[in-house]
């Protein structure tokens, strides 16, 4: 079962999942699963409560072992990663990681399938609020046109409003989204851009090429600029890409630099300009000639 499709299957149950089997030795009878993630404090069984809950952590269960991170038979459950992280953290980047693995056709690849697609539609509005303002049928009419196609489609519809919450539940925690209210959501790549660079093995406290840089950003992060599914992405939905660095990308390069987890070495005088952000009225950085990571702050 898809993440998108098992609602019940959010990032707190999955980690609790993952905790529980990686506390029993990698390996749980499902039954002694079930009461981990169900407990009846009372003691008493009751068919129809027993009955639901069976179906919420066998839901659960097939969206962890879609996604790759345990092995589920009928009497027992086996985790697959044997270096779980020890915080929510940490496996929200194995999350990332999983994602990103997935096969061309899987269903969860549409997660980050789909973000690269908005990521695409954020440069067409030039906006990053369209997203609130749309509602989540309109958004569900333009995933639907715009995710890669499978090789065989169903008549049922690709990316419905039913499964948008469920999608910017998973972004958010992966790191690439921010809400801001109920109603209002704020796309961001700031908090995975970090954590990847945190993770990395670039130089600290060394100036990196705007290409070596933005490569590494293409290649680890392929829904962003250039990268394999944003440019895919742009290809299905007719857009060229400017020269400009996204304005996803940049708001994040701006957010690092003025927490000093980054610096962007701005040009100066008549230095040749070899990125250009975003269009930011509001912004001081326009553009920049090279970075330096701040091990410092970056590594704390």
């Amino acid at each position: 079962m898809a993440l998108l499709s098992a609602t019940q299957g959010t990032p707190e149950r999955l980690w609790a999942i993952a905790r529980v089997i990686a506390a029993c030795g990698g390996s749980a009878p499902r039954s002694e699963l079930q009461q981990w993630l169900r407990p009846r404090w009372d003691g008493v069984s009751d068919t129809a409560h027993d009955e639901n809950d069976r179906g919420l952590v066998s839901q659960a269960l097939q969206a962890a072992s879609g996604l790759g991170l345990i092995e589920s038979s009928r009497d027992s459950v086996r985790l697959l990663t044997t270096a779980l992280p020890s915080d929510i953290g940490g496996f929200s980047d194995l999350v990332h990681d999983l994602l990103l693995a997935q096969a061309h056709q899987s269903a969860d690849a549409d997660i980050l399938d789909a973000y690269a697609c908005v990521v695409v539609e954020t440069e067409k509005q030039g906006s990053r609020q369209w997203l609130s303002e749309w509602t989540a049928a309109q958004i569900a009419d333009l995933l639907t046109r715009s995710l890669t196609p499978r090789a065989v489609e169903t008549s049922a519809q690709r990316y419905n409003s039913t499964r948008h919450p469920a999608w910017l539940r998973w972004v958010e925690f992966i790191g690439l989204n921010e809400t801001l209210s109920s109603r209002t959501t704020l796309l961001s790549v700031t908090g995975r851009l970090r954590r990847a660079l945190r993770a990395s093995n670039l130089p600290r406290e060394q100036a990196i090429s705007p290409v070596a840089f933005l490569g590494w950003v293409a290649a680890t992060l392929p829904y962003l600029d250039k990268g394999t599914l944003f440019l895919a992405a742009a290809k299905r939905m007719n857009y060229v890409p400017g020269n400009a660095v996204s304005r996803l990308l940049s708001a994040a390069l701006r957010d690092l630099h003025e927490d000093e987890v980054i610096r962007l070495i701005v040009p100066r005088g008549d230095a040749q300009v070899a990125a250009r952000l975003a269009a930011d009225s509001l912004a001081e950085v326009k553009a920049f000639n090279a970075v330096t990571l701040n091990g410092s702050t970056l590594d704390d």
